[in-house]
């Protein structure tokens, strides 16, 4: 997942072949202070003659000090709420998608690699 992000004027500029326009949900702090979470993003895909404006519910991780910043998470369903927290030590994040089908919960090192995927039950499931 090759992506390129510039923030201007407190929104994201996210480029993945088109220009769009994002806004951020929250933002959250890794406990150790070092990085922060931003997410979900929603991005509104725009540019693209004939074809409707899409969004993308991203996660990123971006260094305190702004040096660096990493894609950890794309969703396509516009129907899904994803949330995000950090690890204790935060050197991991944690992205949950609610919605249909089932809700998911994956687990990103800070940088966006080692993705790790753990289903969820589903909300209306009974415990026997």
């Amino acid at each position: 997942m090759e992506a390129s992000t510039l923030i201007k004027d407190g929104d994201i500029l996210y480029n993945n072949g088109t220009d769009s326009l994002s806004d951020i949900d929250s933002v959250v702090f890794a406990p150790n202070g070092e990085r922060l979470g931003l997410g979900p993003v929603s991005v509104h895909e725009t540019g693209k003659a004939n074809v409707p404006s899409t969004v993308l519910h991203c996660c990123y991780s971006v260094e305190a000090d702004g040096s660096a910043h990493h894609l950890i998470h794309e969703s396509s369903n516009a129907a899904t709420e994803v949330n995000i927290a950090w690890s204790a030590n935060g050197k991991r994040m944690v992205v949950a998608e609610i919605g249909p089908p089932k809700p998911v919960l994956y687990v990103y090192n800070y940088d966006g690699s080692g993705k790790k995927l753990t289903p969820l039950p589903d909300q209306n499931e009974t415990d026997p």
